[in-house]
């Protein structure tokens, strides 16, 4: 039953092929339920930015839409993809020293395979008060669960360290990495980067992005029920949040440059 509602032609391209990011983007543009959740991670996403002149660059683009609701957004990915400003890796940003008032990404973070890396470029690039806004996976009771039996990237909970071997740009992955960084090492953070501090961590349950079928299945519900199931889940109590979350808003600012970009 599962595969017959499995989007065939996602299925049949490689995890790093260029071309299954632009099926992946028709997927998120075709599917109205699924289009949805994305038009609400971008609002949280504009939520968050810092007010005043400053660029923003988005990490891992190719996907995304981001750009309708920034029109100035810098649009980057580590693969050679249309339409883009920039081909580069999250851990090196050819951008200048303290030019960015704002980096963005959505579901990217976990695919860096060196987060210490990624923090000391972005801090780098950062004007002071400038921002790291992503939204990631979140491994709560819940999104354990079904982030290491069900989906297929991995998911290290128990990871010593920050840092994976990347298989590819797609396929390398640790799932858990946002929750190991920001809950299960959070003092480490704060050591290790005494020039940012963690403004916003709001887990979101998020089952709508299930309920549509994510980028693999079809959907499972029409998309003019997506403000009813919004509505129900802005129900669910934070102590009950916290164990159910799939996904969360992360915003990290940059406060001080003791070090950085000098």
């Amino acid at each position: 039953m599962f595969k017959l509602l499995k989007y065939s032609y996602i299925q049949d391209t490689r995890l790093d092929d260029p071309q299954r990011v632009e099926l992946i983007k028709k997927i998120v543009l075709d599917k109205t339920f699924l289009k949805k959740v994305y038009q609400t991670w971008y609002a949280l996403i504009l939520r968050e930015l810092p007010r005043g002149p400053g660029m923003t660059l988005e990490i891992g683009s190719g996907a995304g839409f981001l750009k309708t609701c920034i029109p100035s957004l810098i649009l980057s990915d580590i693969m050679h993809l249309k339409g883009m400003n920039l081909t580069c890796e999250g851990i090196r940003l050819p951008v200048k020293n303290q030019s960015l008032k704002a980096v963005v990404m959505l579901n990217v973070f976990h695919h860096i395979a060196s987060a210490e890396s990624f923090f000391n470029e972005a801090c780098r690039c950062l004007k002071p008060g400038g921002r790291i806004i992503m939204i990631e996976p979140w491994t709560s009771s819940l999104g354990k669960l079904l982030y290491t039996r069900i989906h297929h990237e991995p998911c290290t909970l128990n990871a010593q360290t920050w840092s994976f071997d990347s298989s590819g740009p797609l396929s390398g992955a640790n799932i858990a990495l946002p929750w190991i960084v920001f809950h299960r090492d959070r003092k480490k953070f704060e050591s290790l980067f005494p020039d940012f501090f963690v403004r916003r961590l709001e887990p979101e349950v998020n089952f709508r992005y299930l309920f549509s079928g994510g980028l693999t299945f079809r959907p499972f519900l029409p998309g003019w029920t997506y403000s009813l199931v919004e509505k129900i889940e802005s129900w669910i109590p934070g102590f009950l949040l916290q164990q159910i979350a799939l996904f969360a808003l992360i915003v990290v600012e940059k406060k001080t440059l003791p070090q950085c970009g000098q």
